[in-house]
């Protein structure tokens, strides 16, 4: 049972909170800086709460939340928690459980309908915690990494002899709305990225970026014809694929492969990354261009009530 002392113990987190933020982490002080910045940067509006310890140098709980991105009307669809830890001391009376519900109160303030959260899939604690609170799992996903020798052979690839491979340009954009559609029709009844559509704007936003990347696939008799797009972003640790998708009059023939190696090797990047959702039907064509899952998570979440409803002590 909850203690009714825990109910009035958390405060608002402030600027000077970091580093002991960081030591309930276990880490040292520079450690605070830098998650302080990372959700500055990932997350606005962004806020939290902290429990204070008898030691002025800890906190016995915090938690971190915020809004990673707003829709294109302004509202707030949801609120992520970045973030939450309880001292080992003062687990299991309820402390994690009210730190969550202060942070429901301050997202339906906002006008969220939902709290989001993502946990490593091996993190049996942090998973049976957001399960007690109300959160259900909506999505799984995988982390997938080709690199070394296997990433170095992929840039190899070569396509099909009736398929021409070469970096995407702009004024080529227009041609692949054909191509979009049909693979969008796919993707829609198994999303598998993160994207918000699939539709030539959609890419043209993504080129504005100056680590973007994109090559296609075209009929080597029609270069006005596509027949496969992959693009992403070069990054330090590799180039990290945001989609890649080939007509299926075209596929198995070794398209997608070459797609894939052709955007590595113009990434100039040790590399190959992707994040893929629910990634069973990929599985086949990722272990073929020498995949490996390097971790997974789960995506949980849970409706918010209207604040006019919320039950927690202030």
């Amino acid at each position: 049972m909850l203690d009714p002392r825990e109910t009035t113990a958390a405060r608002d987190l402030q600027s000077d909170d970091w580093v002991a933020v960081a030591g309930l982490l276990g880490r040292d002080a520079s450690y605070g800086e830098r998650l302080a910045s990372h959700v500055g940067a990932t997350y606005r509006p962004s806020f939290g709460w902290v429990v204070p310890s008898s030691d002025p140098l800890r906190v016995d709980a915090a938690i971190v939340a915020g809004v990673r991105r707003r829709a294109s009307d302004g509202s707030v669809g949801s609120v992520s928690i970045a973030w939450v830890g309880v001292h080992p001391t003062r687990r299991r009376i309820g402390i994690g459980r009210q730190l969550i519900e202060r942070v429901a109160l301050g997202a339906s303030r906002l006008g969220a309908r939902r709290l989001e959260a993502t946990v490593d899939v091996g993190d049996t604690n942090a998973v049976g915690f957001f399960s007690g609170v109300g959160f259900e799992v909506e999505r799984r996903t995988a982390e997938i990494r080709v690199a070394g020798t296997d990433a170095r052979e992929l840039e190899r690839a070569t396509a099909p002899l009736d398929v021409t491979i070469r970096p995407l340009r702009h004024e080529e954009l227009p041609s692949l709305t054909g191509l979009l559609i049909h693979l969008a029709v796919e993707r829609a009844t198994e999303p598998h990225d993160d994207l918000d559509g699939l539709t030539p704007s959609v890419l043209l936003s993504a080129s504005m970026h100056v680590d973007h990347v994109a090559v296609c696939a075209w009929e080597a008799s029609d270069h006005a014809s596509p027949v496969g797009v992959a693009w992403g972003s070069r990054r330090a640790d590799g180039v990290h694929v945001h989609f890649v998708g080939v007509h299926e009059d075209a596929r198995r023939r070794g398209t997608g492969r070459a797609l894939v190696g052709a955007l590595l090797a113009a990434s100039k990047r040790p590399a190959l990354l992707a994040r893929m959702h629910e990634p069973v039907a990929l599985h086949g064509f990722l272990v073929r261009i020498g995949a490996v899952v390097s971790s997974e998570s789960v995506a949980l979440a849970r409706p918010i009530r209207q604040a006019g409803d919320a039950t927690i002590a202030t």
